[in-house]
This record gives structure tokens, sequence and C-alpha cells, in this order.
């Protein structure tokens, strides 16, 4: 997901990425999101999600990723993600 993407949502708190062709979820994409309550990546074609992603979403509380092609996740790329439900 580029930079420039997430650069100007400061603040946000519902981000809806399905349908899309996002291939890989890198560490720096969300740094700027520290308020997003809800990610939704449903429908596209991730095969990996590199630790660290979501380390600065301390907030989120809803994660979709149905329908990628995750093969594999390391448990402790969810570890900051307390109020994940």
């Amino acid at each position: 997901i580029p930079l420039s993407i997430t650069r100007n949502l400061v603040g946000i708190n519902r981000f809806l990425l399905r349908n899309n062709q996002i291939c890989g979820i890198f560490s720096n994409d969300f740094s700027k999101l520290s308020q997003i309550l809800y990610l939704d990546f449903d429908m596209n074609l991730i095969e990996f999600i590199e630790l660290n992603s979501f380390s600065r979403l301390t907030n989120l509380a809803h994660l979709v990723l149905s329908r990628n092609r995750l093969n594999q996740l390391n448990l402790s790329t969810f570890n900051s993600l307390i109020n994940l439900q």
C-alpha cells in the first residue's frame, strides 16, 4: 500500500480496502493511522503481513483478512492489537 495513500488519512477510524489487488502488508503502511478502529482487506491477494505492520494500531478493534492468499502468519504480528475483537 503506497504511503502516499495513507499519509493524508490521519484521523480516520474506518478504512475499507476490499476487492483490490493488495499483495502484502508492510510494517510502515499504517504508521500514521493510530486512531483506526476498523480495517477491511477482504478479497485481496495478500500473501504476507510483515511483523509490526499493526504495531501502532492499538485502537484497532476489527480486522478483516478473509478471502486472501495468506498461508502462514506469525502470531506476534497481532501482539499490539489489544482491543481486537
